[in-house]
C-alpha cells in the first residue's frame, strides 16, 4: 500500500492561514465534482507498413468529500471504457466500473476517539472475456484527528481577488460560510446562492455585483486548483479484508491485513505538510486483486519467522498561477524479516509528478510522470514508469 502526503496549495505562503488554523477546529464543508476524462483519449500508432493500432479511452468520475465536527467521509465512482486494435483489426472494448467509499465518525470529542470503515468495489470486462469483480473491506479506532482546512484557502483567496488584507477572525469568518455551503441549498432550494453570496460578500466587508461574480469563481471554477490543506494528528489501528474474483469461486482467495499507524500534519504558512507512517502485515495473501487497490506487504509469517511493512510518504504541492498547480509525490515501504533474525526483504520506492493548468472556464490540460521501483532479496530489481498526458472537462 502506497502511503503519501498531499501538502495542500497556496497562492502564496501567507502565515495568517497557519494562526487561523491553529484555532479553527474543525470546519465543515462539502465538495461534489463530476468530470468527464480521457487519458490517451485517442492514439494511432503505425509505421511504414500503415496503421498498426487504434486506441482510446474516455471516463466519467464522480468524488464527493464531507467534513463536518462529527464526521469525515469521501465517495468515489468511475466507470471507463476502452477501445483498441492492437494486434488485429478488430475492435477490442473493454469496460470497468469501480466504487469506493470511506467513513470516519468521531465519537464524543471532534477531534478524539473515532471508528473508521472503507470499501471498494470493481467490475470489468474485456471483449468476449467472462466479467470480473473484485472487492476490499475495512475498518479500524484510533483517537485524534487530521483536519482538512481547505476552506481558509478558500477564504483567503477570495480576499486576494478583491485585494483585500483579512484579520485572522475575518479569514475564520468566511471560511466558516464557507463550510455552510451545503447548509444554504437545504434551506433556501434554488435561491440558495443568492442568499450563500450575500453573506458571503457581507464578511468579505461588503461586495459589489460584479466583485461576487469573481468570488465565485473562487468555488465554482476549475481555474482555481484549491487542495486540502491540513492539520493535527492521529493513530489508529485498522483491519482490511480483500476479495479476488467475486464472479468466479475458483480464483476468489481472500487477502486479509493488519496494522498500526498515524500521522502528523503542520501548516506551513499557506501550505501543509502531511507525513503518514504505519507498519503493516498481511495474515493471508490469497486475492488476486484487478480492479480495486491490491492489499500488499510483508507476510506477518513466513515458515515460523515473523515480518512486517513499513511504510512512510511525503509530498508537497506547489502552484505557479491561481490556475497552474504542480505536486510532487514520494513514498517508500521497507519489508522485514524480525525474527528469529532482522533483515530486509524488499525495498519499494514510488515517486511522481503532475501538472494540472486551466485552460479556459470548464476545461484542465494535466501531464503526469511516475516511476516505482523494487528491489528484493532473491529477485531482480525492477523499475516501471509511465507518462499520461490528460484533458478533463468539469461538468459541475
Amino acid at each position: 500500500m502506497w502511503l503519501f502526503a498531499l501538502a495542500g496549495t497556496a497562492f502564496a505562503a501567507d502565515d495568517i492561514i497557519t494562526e487561523a488554523s491553529a484555532s479553527f477546529e474543525v470546519p465543515s464543508f462539502s465538495f461534489e465534482q463530476l468530470v468527464v476524462e480521457g487519458q490517451d483519449l485517442l492514439s494511432i500508432a503505425g509505421d511504414q507498413g500503415g496503421t498498426s493500432s487504434i486506441d482510446g479511452q474516455l471516463a466519467l468520475i464522480y468524488t464527493k468529500a464531507t467534513q463536518t465536527p462529527s464526521r469525515t467521509s469521501t465517495m468515489g465512482n468511475g466507470m471507463a471504457t476502452y477501445f483498441s486494435t492492437a494486434g488485429s483489426h478488430d475492435m477490442s472494448v473493454a469496460a470497468e466500473e469501480v466504487f469506493a467509499i470511506t467513513d470516519t465518525r468521531y465519537r464524543g470529542a471532534p477531534a478524539g476517539f473515532f471508528t473508521s470503515s472503507r470499501a471498494a468495489v470493481g467490475l470489468g470486462k474485456v471483449a468476449a472475456d467472462p466479467a470480473l469483480a473484485d472487492m476490499t473491506i475495512g475498518g479500524g479506532v484510533g483517537y485524534g484527528r487530521v483536519v482538512d482546512v481547505r476552506t481558509l484557502a478558500q477564504a483567503q483567496a477570495m480576499f486576494k481577488v478583491l485585494d483585500r488584507t483579512p484579520t485572522v477572525e475575518q479569514l475564520k469568518a468566511v471560511a466558516e460560510l464557507i463550510g455552510q455551503r451545503g447548509a444554504y441549498a437545504k434551506k433556501y432550494k434554488y435561491d440558495a446562492d443568492i442568499h450563500f453570496y450575500k453573506d458571503v460578500g457581507e464578511a468579505l466587508g461588503g461586495a459589489a455585483t460584479d466583485e461576487v461574480y469573481r468570488v465565485q469563481q473562487v468555488l465554482d471554477s476549475p481555474l482555481y486548483n484549491i487542495g486540502s490543506r491540513y492539520d493535527g494528528w492521529q493513530v489508529g489501528f485498522d483491519l482490511d479484508a480483500a476479495s479476488g474474483d467475486l464472479l468466479d469461486a475458483d480464483n476468489s482467495g481472500l487477502t486479509t491485513r493488519v496494522g498500526v499507524g498515524g500521522a502528523a500534519a503542520v501548516m506551513l504558512g499557506g501550505n501543509s505538510l502531511l507525513v503518514p507512517v504505519s507498519v503493516s502485515c498481511l495474515l493471508s495473501d490469497n486475492a488476486t486483486q484487478v480492479l480495486t487497490t491490491p492489499l500488499a506487504g510483508q507476510a506477518c509469517m513466513i515458515d515460523g519467522e515473523l515480518g512486517f511493512t513499513l511504510a512512510v510518504g511525503g509530498g508537497l504541492s506547489m502552484d505557479h498561477s491561481a490556475s497552474w498547480n504542480t505536486t510532487v509525490q514520494a513514498g517508500i515501504e521497507q519489508s522485514f524479516m524480525v525474527y528469529p533474525d532482522l533483515y530486509g526483504t524488499s525495498i519499494e520506492t514510488f515517486v511522481g509528478i503532475e501538472s494540472l493548468a486551466a485552460v479556459g472556464s470548464d476545461l484542465v490540460w494535466g501531464n503526469a510522470f511516475q516511476a516505482a521501483s523494487t528491489v528484493s532479496s532473491d529477485e531482480d530489481a525492477t523499475l516501471a514508469w509511465d507518462f499520461v498526458s490528460t484533458i478533463t472537462y468539469y461538468v459541475f
